[in-house]
């Protein structure tokens, strides 16, 4: 895992990074999150991972992660899940 570029954002407080991983299969969010945890040593409730992008045949992984300074502060920016609407009409 190599750190390509580390910005601290102080207006969003969170931390910006882009790491490279070097995987024979694309490594998915969950173990990308594990691994940024263990590296930096912050809680897991404020680490998000944006997008695991590859080059067809390489095994060089680029991922975009952002780790909040706390929970509020990705609560306030983050985006929300959709709650999804029960199938078969009115109840």
């Amino acid at each position: 895992m190599e750190t390509r570029k580390d910005f601290s954002n102080k207006l969003l407080k969170r931390r910006e990074l882009e790491i490279v991983f070097q995987d024979e299969k694309n490594p998915g969010f969950e173990k990308v999150k594990k691994e940024i945890v263990q590296k930096f040593k912050v809680s897991e409730e404020n680490v998000v991972v944006r997008n695991v992008k590859n080059n067809f045949g390489n095994n060089e992984f680029i991922v975009d992660v952002f780790i909040y300074q706390d929970k509020a502060a990705k609560d306030f920016i983050e985006p929300r899940k959709k709650e999804k609407k029960k199938a078969g009409g009115v109840e």
